[in-house]
Order: C-alpha cells, then structure tokens, then sequence
C-alpha cells in the first residue's frame, strides 16, 4: 500500500526549503496547473490530426483550393488551442501567487521596467506580430519577401517568421541563392517580425494568387516579324487558356476590395525596335507558383515553331561584309628591286654559296 506520510515528509521538507507550507502549497498547485496544460495540449494537437490529417490532398500533382484552406485552419486551431492553453495556465499561475505577487509589488514593477528595456527587440516583434495579424498583411501559406528573404510562409509565430526559401530569376552569379527560378532551395529561413516595422513587405499570392510574367525574343530583322508575333501569342493563348477565366474572376474581386487600376489578364505582344533586331515580347497571367514550368513550356513550343517557319532569333554577333582597299606605299618600287635582283643572279648565289 501507498504509504502517504513518506509523501507527507517530503512535501513538508520542500515546504520548509522555500519558505513555509503555503508556499509549497503554491508550487505543487502551479506543477500541477503546467502537467495539465501540457496534456490539454497534447490532446488538443491530437484532436486537430485526426480531423483534419487526411484531408487537404488536391489532384494535379499539388493541393487543392479547399486542401490548402482545411490545412490553414487545422494549423491556426492548432495554434489558437496552443495560445490559449498557455495563456490560461499563466493566468491561473499568477492568481496563485498573487497574494505573493502583491507583497513584491515595487520590485517585480522596478524588475519588469528593466526588462523592457533590455528585451525592446522582443517586444517590437511581439507588436509586429500583432499587426501582422490584425493587418492581414500575410498568413501562413502564402509568398512573400520578407527581410530580404523570398519564399512560402510556413510559420508564424509571436516573435519570428519561418519561411521556406524560393530562388530568384534575377540572382547574380556571386549570389548565396543557387536557384535561379521562383522554387524551393531548400533552406528554411527565420526572420523577426521586427522586419514588419523595417521594410516593405512583398506578398505575392494574397487575394490574387496570380503574377504577370513575360517572355521577350529578338528577331532578325531578316525575318517576317509579323509571323513570329502570331506565333508568341499562339503559343501563349493556348498554354494560359485553362485559367485566364480564374485569373480575370480574381482581379475582378480582389478591384472591388482596392482600388486597383484596370488591367488586361488577355495575352499581349508588345514590339521594341532595337539597333540590332526586333524585339517582341509576350506579356500574359499565370499562377504564382507555375511560373517556371509554364514557361519552359512555352518557350519549347515556341522554338518548335520558329524552327518549322524559319523564323530567325537574333543574337549579339558581328557579321562581315566586306574589306576596304589596302595600298602600302612604296610596295611596286619594292617588288620591281627584288624582281632586278633576282634576273642577275649573282646576290642570291652569293648569299647561298655562303
């Protein structure tokens, strides 16, 4: 059988340590109150896998519209039950000690003063999180450049933002960002929500999950250039037709909410004259994270094309067509001595007998 006055010497002992029984009553009440917290949570992230652990999964090789929405709510009930789990342990913490609370009040008030100060950095990203959220600046999901950094928010969290890294098409060559596309490096990368306070904060998926790209060609101004802009624009209708109607919806939503100046969704060819070719290029809507296999794609079919029309891409070369006239002076008179020489025979008999 449980013997419970081995229990009972040992709490008095810890009584007597810190101060007195009630301030063991206090300790053993606030481990208590932290152990059920951390069930509570455990139960909870439990509860939210088994709800929403199957789901989310869309066809195409990627998620779904409403996968990518049950997988935001799973993580912000998550993070919601998390959060008030938490903060319903401090509350219930604090009212413990606050007869103990009360009799400390001038230095606990004296202490929290210097912590601010020393702790301003983490209390800026702590503000900055709030903002962040009541702003609706961005969510987890979405791709933003935050600090410097571009790719998919995957965290957020009170203090920091957690990012999976993307490449960017206009990285140089002395550049840490390997990838020269907009896909995954690999890295995962944290930034202080500070950075919301700092410097702008680029989203490129809120409200409209779409970006404009472009693809520009030098022709030859050899070449019929008419053909090769009724090819691009071809080549680009037929590739973005499966969601340019999705694309036009979304613009058309997201003016009703800013005010947004009004723009074509519809491919376009713009032509640039040059000094050294025709310069065309095809300006069109895809979604953002498509944008490297689009056009690849693209660029493959349209090459295809140029090769069965025989339409000629320009490139920075330098073509010879023809040489001016050379005269050095004095060359007949040189020759003619030469030619002398040579009839008399002698110079050049000496020279060999030599």
């Amino acid at each position: 059988m449980f013997d419970g006055g081995v229990l009972r010497e040992a709490f008095e002992g810890l009584a007597g340590v810190v101060g007195g029984p009630e301030v063991g009553v206090r300790l053993l009440l606030t481990l208590f109150v932290l152990a059920g917290a951390l069930a509570l949570r455990r139960v909870a992230s439990q509860a939210v896998r088994r709800r929403f652990g199957t789901m989310g999964q869309g066809g195409g090789g990627g998620p779904s519209e409403a996968g990518r929405d049950d997988r935001h709510s799973a993580y912000w009930i998550r993070k919601v039950s998390a959060y008030a789990v938490w903060g319903v342990a401090v509350l219930l913490v604090i009212f413990i000690w606050a007869e103990f609370g009360r009799r400390l009040g001038f230095v606990v008030g004296a202490a929290s003063a210097g912590v601010a100060f020393a702790l301003q950095n983490v209390l800026g990203s702590f503000a900055a999180w709030l903002g962040i959220l009541a702003g609706g600046v961005f969510r987890v999901g979405d791709r933003v450049m935050m600090g410097g950094v571009k790719g998919d928010v995957i965290d957020l969290s009170p203090l920091r933002t957690t990012v999976m890294e993307i490449g960017s098409p206009g990285a140089s060559e002395d550049s840490d960002v390997w990838v020269r596309a907009r896909q995954y490096t690999g890295r995962v990368v944290t930034v202080s929500n500070k950075a919301f306070f700092d410097e702008p904060i680029y989203n490129y998926s809120k409200d409209f999950d779409y970006v404009w790209e472009e693809i520009s060609v030098p022709v030859s101004y050899k070449t019929a250039w008419e053909k090769a802009r009724d090819i691009l624009l071809e080549e680009v209708e037929g590739a973005t037709r499966g969601f340019r109607q999705e694309s036009a919806e979304a613009l058309a939503e997201m003016s009703r909410r800013y005010l947004v100046g009004k723009s074509e969704v519809e491919p376009q060819v713009f032509v640039r004259l040059t000094d050294d070719w025709v310069e065309l290029s095809v300006r069109f809507v895809i979604p953002t994270r498509s944008a490297r296999s689009l056009k690849s794609g693209i660029s493959e079919s349209v090459l295809r094309r140029f090769s069965e029309e025989n339409v000629a891409i320009a490139s920075t070369t330098s073509e010879i067509v023809g040489f001016p006239s050379l005269r050095i002076e004095g060359l007949e008179e040189a020759l003619d001595a030469l030619r002398h020489r040579d009839g008399d025979g002698q110079p050049g008999t000496r020279a060999r007998e030599d």
